[in-house]
């Protein structure tokens, strides 16, 4: 993989699911929050005891104590990547194109925020589809709204009518597809990550940080108060929640 860009957006990885540090990063952090409610949900609704999660792209695993939490076993798969991840005994690493998996040996596989880091989509889907065991799972979340990151590596924000063609075409089929985040929730992250980018700036702090603090305080109530509503922006969200089911003899 190439070299970072000097200035390249690195968000601060998620390093656990549960305890106090995330109540807390759940809080403020939207994208975090609507990914760990639509898992949970996807979990809770189907993983059935024993099952084998594939966790594609796990960085610092953060989800492994939640798929204990419902029964499965993990096994973590990412890239040696230089992007300051802590990677445990459980992770494997992989160069990024062949999985090193068997074929239909996973009930699970979950990607949060990978594909659009995947040059070769097709060929990565191809892959992972085949490594899930005839009416296992798919659980992937991809950003909509969101500043490039981890450049040189961020390709595409793939839409929920993407998802739909490759993913049916690959034998497929789905279960629900969940937008994350109102148009509060997209505002609010938008000025919490200006503040924190100039939070270092005395000259910008002390003149628009006056301004800002209630911007970010209002916006934060009202995207709170609709996620916990059910409401979101269905076209131009943070991000969307995909589940999915693969049916028996699908195509791979």
């Amino acid at each position: 993989m190439g070299a970072l860009p000097s200035k390249a957006m690195k968000p601060r990885s998620v390093r656990s699911a549960s305890g106090p540090v995330a109540a807390v990063r759940a809080l403020v952090d939207v994208q975090f929050r609507t990914i760990l409610r639509d898992l949970r949900f996807a979990l809770a609704s189907e993983m059935q005891s024993g099952q084998r999660v594939l966790d594609l792209g796990c960085g610092e695993a953060p989800y492994r104590s939640l798929f204990c939490e419902y029964g499965g076993g993990s096994v973590g798969l990412d890239i040696p990547s230089g992007f300051d991840m802590k990677f445990g005994s459980q992770t494997a690493l992989f160069d990024g194109s062949h999985l090193p998996i068997r074929h239909q040996s996973v009930d699970w596989v979950v990607a949060t925020e990978v594909l659009e880091h995947v040059a070769d989509l097709e060929g990565l889907l191809d892959q992972t589809v085949a490594t899930i065991r005839d009416g296992g799972f798919l659980f992937i979340t991809t950003p909509w709204s969101a500043r490039l990151h981890y450049e040189p590596h961020d390709y595409l924000r793939p839409s929920p009518n993407l998802i739909e063609r490759m993913l049916t075409e690959r034998g497929l089929d789905r279960v629900w597809v969940r937008s994350r985040g109102s148009t509060a929730s997209v505002l609010f992250n938008k000025l919490l990550i200006t503040f924190i980018d100039n939070l270092c700036k005395p000259s910008w702090a002390f003149i628009v940080l006056p301004v800002i603090a209630p911007l970010m305080l209002v916006t934060w109530i009202v995207s709170y108060v609709s996620e916990s509503l059910g409401l979101s922006s269905a076209s131009d969200p943070l991000g969307f929640s995909f589940l999915y089911r693969k049916k028996s003899q699908a195509r791979t």
